[in-house]
């Protein structure tokens, strides 16, 4: 399986410490209701890895075999499966029951992150969370048919969806 050895690569366990440190300040956010924060933080190199370079070029690149040792870690897979769950939370999507939420709180609502969303669903997908990759794609095709555009930089992010 294909791993990244990239000298800029943080590496599996600088990606655990920093992935946790996130998800508790998520947990955070989320026990004081502070649903904004979720909107303006930058976070989604290391709390959503993907297999594809970012603006951090390899440095959060996580390939098959990176992926397979952080599957690997139980407190990482439950950690990862809390990170979408609240982030979903805070845009008013209940990622268990795939719907939106009947009551959303003050700034618990979709805040126009086409590519955040992508990448969540995106990472749900690479590491094999069929239920939460379902769930999102299913939100991304409400905004979708609102007329939601999901694009970044020029490239069309929908394919993640089909």
């Amino acid at each position: 399986m294909k791993r990244n050895d990239h000298p800029s690569f943080v590496g599996i366990d600088r990606l655990k410490r920093e992935h946790a440190a996130q998800i508790e300040t998520f947990q955070t956010w989320a026990n004081a209701r502070q649903w904004q924060k979720f909107h303006y933080g930058h976070y989604d190199w290391w709390a959503f890895p993907i297999d594809k370079p970012s603006s951090h070029g390899l440095k959060y690149t996580f390939y098959e075999g990176d992926i397979a040792a952080l599957n690997q870690d139980a407190e990482f897979v439950a950690r990862h499966r809390l990170g979408l769950a609240l982030v979903a939370l805070s845009w008013g999507w209940d990622i268990d029951t795939a719907s939106e939420l009947a009551a959303p709180k003050d700034n618990q609502s979709w805040q126009n992150w086409p590519v955040r969303l992508y990448k969540m669903a995106y990472s749900a997908k690479l590491f094999g969370r069929t239920g939460d990759f379902e769930s999102l794609k299913k939100y991304a095709i409400i905004l979708v048919g609102r007329g939601q555009v999901f694009e970044y930089g020029g490239r069309d992010l929908t394919w993640v969806f089909k």
